[in-house]
């Protein structure tokens, strides 16, 4: 191979790397305008009180106390910005349709799969963005708190997804501890699920 062969090779290399580069960004990209969409949605529908309003855990605390004392009663809507149905739960919009609800808690957020609604876990972005970015990233950051003795290891993030038949029916994300946390997981998963919905519709 000569010198201009060798050259051409790098170059088709680097551009093969650059679009790689680039369609992981457009994906960044279009996850941020919809979290922002979505807390936009939000924040229309009711008046709007800070996230971070919420009482943090101390370190060691498996979840951070609600306003009214209860780990099993709703956080207050207003803490997520409104735009809370009956029950408490917010919707995930698809399209026109309602294919979830959120529903947070002082020590966890809930999301059910509206039924009729069929997602599998092989669906991107399910398992890399919500489940190894979102949540895993999450995770790696609460682990390494652990390890320095900065947090309980059992008050450490976790996530567990109930199935029937192969579809998702249930998502729980416990000990998230803190209202910004909250806000980003239901932006995160309410983008996931959209964007399942559409590729299972692809």
């Amino acid at each position: 191979m000569d010198a201009g062969d060798e050259r051409m090779r790098e170059i088709l290399e680097l551009k093969e790397h650059l679009a790689k580069k680039a369609e992981e960004h457009e994906v960044e990209l279009e996850y941020i305008r919809r979290t922002i969409a979505v807390l936009d949605s939000m924040l229309k529908k009711s008046s709007f009180a800070r996230a971070s309003e919420l009482k943090r855990a101390a370190p060691g605390d498996a979840a951070a106390p609600s306003q009214e004392g209860d780990a099993g009663e709703d956080v207050d809507g207003a803490a997520l910005g409104g735009g809370r149905a009956e029950g408490g739960a917010t919707p995930i919009i698809a399209g026109e349709a309602t294919v979830a609800h959120a529903t947070v808690t002082a020590g966890e957020v809930r999301i059910r799969v509206a039924d009729g609604v069929r997602l599998t876990a092989d669906t991107p972005p399910w398992r890399a963005f919500f489940l190894e970015k979102i949540v895993g990233g999450m995770r790696k950051k609460d682990e390494a708190r652990a390890a320095a003795g900065e947090l309980d290891a059992a008050s450490a993030i976790a996530c567990d997804v109930s199935e029937d038949g192969g579809a998702i029916r249930e998502i729980v994300v416990r000990n998230y501890r803190d209202g910004e946390r909250a806000e980003e997981i239901v932006g995160s998963v309410s983008w996931t699920i959209a964007r399942m919905v559409e590729n299972s519709e692809g």
